[in-house]
């Protein structure tokens, strides 16, 4: 049991307030989180889509056709310019009609077909070139545009046929009037060519018939037979007989070796293959052709390239239907070389990869990334292994693969490798099928596992989580999928040390945004929550294993790594959950593990918490009794006074003996050390300690005792006015105390020795209040000789009523009727304007004997009992009438102040308001004067009579009373005005040349114009406040000159019938107080800061 041998001694002390065995119970208790709330799976929505795309007949009969097309390698003519064409045209059409000789007319008729077939070629190209156009219209929503464009391409589109058919019909005109012309072979071509762009395809064969038949050495024979080809392989639809015809045409066209369209009709030799399933041959086809390709001068450009780039990929499509993929490496170096042979091997696992082939794609690209495992498309190929190896269902392998892709893109982003943005590309495609991969894996594993309990799936699950977060960090879904990484660590993992990780960097997360403005995300509390329980659970487990503290030892002991963790997440809970269900328990648990380790401060400041602002909780006990055992391990005795006064206040906290336990500790404890003081001989300070008490603790047993030893302090001391007062408040509060007659019998004799006799009286009156209640303690006889005495000094100081009211005490009664308050004032305020003053006084002395318990008319009957003194002319009465007011009302406890009426308010406040006068005079009193040293002495006291003045006008303007409020302004902006004037005339000291004083008056100008700001605001602020309540008084006008004279263009003259000083209910009397900018200056304070800029080396 730790520290107990000191809190043993002192209750012994102090009796048995509470035992050893009660404190020691709340070390060893500990508070329970309960069970941690199942947040379920991560939601389906978290899981990428890995689903490939099913490709239709459509896209996939698109990729299974050959890319090239033929008109890239036909018989091509040079066109001639537009204009020179026309010209030409209108020339041969007038010549043809006249030509004699046969040969020539065939020739023009030759070339005017020629030239319309240019000319078609021409429109042809201006038609597509209003693709464009309606593209840009369509992207600028201009209806009028698109329907331009498209009337002006159906304008071109018809030109185009025009042509075609003047093209077609020149050409038929030399076949029939000229069927012997020497170049019959290239009409026949060339009509075969128009009709073929014409889309009369079969009447095109037969010109393409007729030319092979009539010229089968023709140059333009490989190009018929390429159109036959062309026809057939289009038209074949999977036919086989098709097929053979338009492979038979290709064959016959690749017998030209010379001829432009040789590799082309190899190609398609190759394609018709594909089709006819032979994919062997169609490869030898492809890889002859990528040959030729590399060699050939026929064809030249951009066309051999694209001959050997599309026959490359094509046989790479072909080998994929029959070939080896171990093998493939060696095939496509042989046909790619070392430039290509990689992007062919990528083509390869990427068809593989589409067609579903897993087992295949992944030995492809698994040979892809041993070539290159730092290149930047590693990770994309990796991405399709994991891909490819889930379909197969092993989990396991999946999740090694897994943990590769993680290396492999971690390696890479190290290796500094991505340079181009085609790498950035390929680093893009691979994050983007390795996050919807693994985000798969991660969701669907941990939903699978929750529903089978495997715990190798749950394993698994965990590795995939990791290996996702690995590599999207940053990532939308990562601040989901980490928080369900660490359930799934936490639970069934048991993984606690990582859960807390996770939950923590969840947390964070949430935090950052909301340290930005934003709204934290949906798992900003349960990860809150998760951190603690996975903390907790490490506490637990250490605990087994670590030895407990030393608790023989007070200073502050290292707090080992897992209960850190556990306060550093318990801080960021409490600051972020206000209303978590767990706040007392985490709060309890953390100040334990702070009281375990002597960390008294913090443990102190979270018990207290728990205990005062959750009183009614099962730990709130708990947690006071370490707050005082704390302070007792420290023989902090101060303390426990405090800290026991302080939950004994609590209410709710009276729960079995613990009420009883704290007053009994509080009482004795008190007393003792006061007890300390008178035997030192310290009587002041018992005295106040006793009445701090008495104020602290007002219904305890031993408040009266408190109150009566107070005033034997206090006399002993030589402070006779607080002796009788404390004995009055004796009297006042507790009136059937056993003390109380023999308080009020000493009062009333020590005012009788000092001439009091008003005083005097009024406590035999009380005396024999007393009695006549036959209350114990009171004796008749003291109360006969009382009585007698009370109307001999009333009676002696001209109160006759009241004399004669003494004499009739046992035969009146006072009845207690509604208005028997304002009666009462009524008639002393008759009284005293009739210069009945003893009379009037009288009348209020019964007034507040009869409303003693009555705070409002008791202030309000204090106030007509100054007034009456001041019209008597008994200013030196009325000032101690207004003191003792004004100490009543600071003695009324906060909710009685609070429940005044303005009209008790507004008597306080101007009472408060004399009060502070002199402060204020001896602070304008003191003047400014040479030499240096005197004056820097004058100015600090002047200085602080300043910063006086301003609390005790700020104190009035507190209590929100319009009129005082207003002239308590009014008047610190003079004394802040007064101080500024007093630093503009400070003196001069003498031998200073011109411009040093200049300078020297500079610096007092430049001091005093803050405090002049101060001034004005302060004034200002009772302007404005006096019209916005619509006060005209003497202080409102006198505030506003001053600011006229200081600032005349800031502050105009009021406008408008000044509203009468008369009060109103509904003036909103607590506006100034919670408006007003002048804020009190603190106890203890020497200096105001503004006031401090005015005075150097202070």
């Amino acid at each position: 049991m730790r520290g107990m041998v000191p809190l043993v001694w002192m209750l012994v002390l102090l009796g048995p307030a509470i035992s050893a065995a009660q404190v020691s119970g709340a070390e060893a208790h500990d508070a329970g989180l309960g069970r941690k709330a199942d947040r379920g799976g991560p939601s389906e929505e978290l899981a990428g889509d890995t689903t490939r795309e099913e490709k239709d007949e459509a896209k996939r009969a698109e990729e299974e056709r050959p890319a090239l097309q033929y008109d890239i390698f036909r018989f091509t003519v040079e066109l001639q310019l537009k204009d020179k064409r026309e010209e030409l045209l209108r020339t041969l059409e007038q010549m043809a009609p006249l030509a004699q000789d046969p040969k020539e007319k065939a020739d023009l008729l030759f070339r005017i077909a020629e030239l319309h077939w240019e000319e078609a070629q021409y429109w042809g190209f201006e038609s597509h070139r209003q693709d464009d156009r309606i593209a840009r219209c369509l992207q600028a929503n201009d209806e009028a545009c698109k329907r331009e464009a498209e009337r002006v391409q159906a304008e071109y589109a018809e030109n185009q046929r025009r042509h075609q058919n003047l093209a077609i019909d020149h050409y038929k005109q030399v076949i029939a009037t000229h069927p012997e012309y020497e170049r019959m072979d290239e009409v026949l071509f060339f009509l075969g060519y128009t009709l073929w762009e014409a889309d009369q395809k079969e009447e095109a064969l037969g010109a393409y018939r007729t030319l092979l038949t009539r010229f089968p050495d023709s140059r333009f024979a490989p190009d018929a037979y390429i159109a036959f080809g062309e026809w057939y392989f289009d038209n074949s639809e999977g036919k086989r007989d098709m097929l053979e015809a338009a492979l038979e045409a290709y064959t016959r066209a690749a017998s030209y070796t010379d001829a432009r369209v040789y590799g082309y009709a190899i190609y398609k030799q190759g394609w018709c293959l594909y089709n006819l399933t032979d994919y062997a041959g169609a490869a030898d086809k492809f890889k002859a052709t990528v040959y030729y390709g590399e060699v050939t001068t026929a064809v030249g450009g951009d066309n051999k390239m694209a001959l050997v780039r599309e026959a490359r990929k094509d046989y790479v499509l072909a080998y994929s239907r029959f070939g080896d993929p171990t093998r493939a490496k060696d095939a496509f170096r042989d046909v790619g070389g070392d430039e290509h042979w990689r992007s062919m091997l990528e083509q390869l696992a990427n068809i593989y990869y589409d067609d579903g082939k897993d087992r295949e794609a992944v030995l492809v690209y698994r040979e892809l990334i041993r070539d290159q495992p730092l290149s930047p498309r590693a990770p994309f190929y990796q991405s399709r292994i994991v891909d490819s190896v889930m379909r197969v269902g092993n989990k396991r392998i999946t999740a090694e693969q897994a943990r590769i892709l993680v290396d492999i893109f971690l390696e890479v982003r190290k290796a500094g490798v991505i340079r181009t943005r085609e790498d950035e590309i390929a680093m893009e495609r691979a994050e983007e099928l390795s996050e919807r991969t693994l985000s798969s894996l991660a969701v669907n594993w941990h939903n699978e596992a929750k529903k089978t309990r495997d715990p190798e799936t749950f394993e698994l699950a965990s590795r995939i989580y990791a290996d996702y977060l690995a590599i999207f960090p940053n990532s939308p879904k990562a601040y989901h999928l980490r928080f369900f990484y660490g359930e799934l660590l936490y639970d069934p993992l048991e993984r606690f040390e990582a859960a807390a990780q996770a939950y923590t960097e969840v947390a964070l997360e949430d935090i950052a945004r909301k340290e930005r403005g934003e709204e934290p995300g949906q798992w900003f509390v349960p990860a809150l929550e998760g951190a603690i329980f996975a903390n907790d659970e490490l506490m637990k487990r250490a605990e087994q294993t670590q030895p407990p503290p030393d608790t023989d030892r007070k200073e502050p002991l290292p707090i080992p790594p897992e209960k850190q963790g556990f306060l550093d997440a318990a801080e960021r809970y409490l600051a972020h959950v206000l209303d978590g269900d767990m706040r007392v328990e985490v709060a309890y648990k953390a100040a334990r593990i702070y009281y375990l380790y002597n960390h008294f401060d913090k443990a102190v400041e979270g018990f207290a918490r728990i205990a005062l602002e959750h009183p009614e909780h099962e730990l709130a006990i708990y947690s006071a009794h370490l707050v005082l055992d704390a302070f007792n391990l420290q023989e902090n005795w101060e303390a426990i006074d405090e800290w026991a006064k302080r939950f004994y206040a609590e209410k709710r906290l009276h729960r079995g003996n613990f009420r009883e336990e704290l007053l009994e500790i509080i009482e004795r404890n008190s007393f003792q050390l006061i007890a300390r003081l008178e035997q030192a001989g310290k009587y002041s300070e018992a005295a106040e300690r006793y009445v701090t008490f008495v104020r602290e603790w007002p219904n305890s047993q031993l408040a009266g005792e408190a109150l009566f030893n107070a005033a034997v302090d206090f006399y002993k001391a030589g402070r006779i006015e607080e002796a009788l007062d404390v004995r009055n408040r004796l009297v006042r509060q507790y009136p059937g105390h056993k003390l109380v007659p023999q308080a009020i019998f000493l009062n009333a004799s020590v005012y009788e020795s000092i001439g009091d006799y008003a005083a005097a009286a009024g406590l035999h009156e009380a005396y024999v209040d007393g009695w006549v209640a036959r209350q114990p303690g009171y004796e008749e006889e003291k109360a006969r000789a009382a009585l007698n005495d009370a109307a001999i000094f009333r009676e002696a100081l001209g109160d006759l009523d009241t004399a004669l009211q003494n004499r009739r005490r046992f035969l009146e009664l006072w009845p207690n009727d509604q208005a028997a308050p304002a009666m009462h004032l009524s008639v002393a305020r008759l009284l005293s304007r009739t210069g009945a003053h003893n009379r009037a006084l009288l009348e209020l002395d019964a007034f507040e004997k009869r409303y003693l318990r009555d705070a409002d008319k008791m202030i309000l009957g204090e106030a007509a009992i100054i007034d009456v003194y001041l019209a008597r002319g008994s200013q030196r009465a009325a000032d101690r009438i207004r003191e003792r007011m004004l100490k009543y009302y600071r003695e009324l406890s906060r909710s009685r102040r609070e429940s005044l009426s303005p009209e008790a308010l507004e008597a306080v406040a101007r009472a408060m308001l004399v009060e502070t006068e002199p402060h204020d005079r001896w602070f304008q009193s003191i003047k400014l004067a040479l030499p240096e040293r005197v004056m820097a002495q004058r100015l600090e006291a002047k200085a602080n009579a300043l910063l006086e003045v301003e609390r005790r006008y700020t104190a009035v303007v507190q209590l929100g009373a319009p009129g005082p409020a207003v002239c308590a302004l009014t008047r610190i902006g003079k004394a802040y005005d007064h101080f500024a004037r007093s630093l503009y005339d400070a003196p001069i000291p003498a031998g200073l040349t011109e411009e040093q004083e200049a300078i020297y008056r500079e610096a007092l100008a430049e001091q005093a114009m803050p405090v002049e700001t101060k001034a004005q605001e302060a004034l200002a602020t009772a302007v404005s406040k006096a019209r916005e309540l619509g006060l005209d008084d003497a202080c409102s006008r006198e505030a506003l000159a001053l600011l006229e004279s200081r600032a005349p263009h800031l502050y105009p003259p009021l406008v408008g019938d000044p509203a009468p000083a008369f009060e109103r209910p509904d003036l909103g009397i607590d506006l100034l107080t919670e408006r007003q900018k002048v804020e009190p200056p603190p106890e203890g304070a020497v200096l105001s800061s503004a006031v401090e800029e005015t005075i150097p080396g202070l």
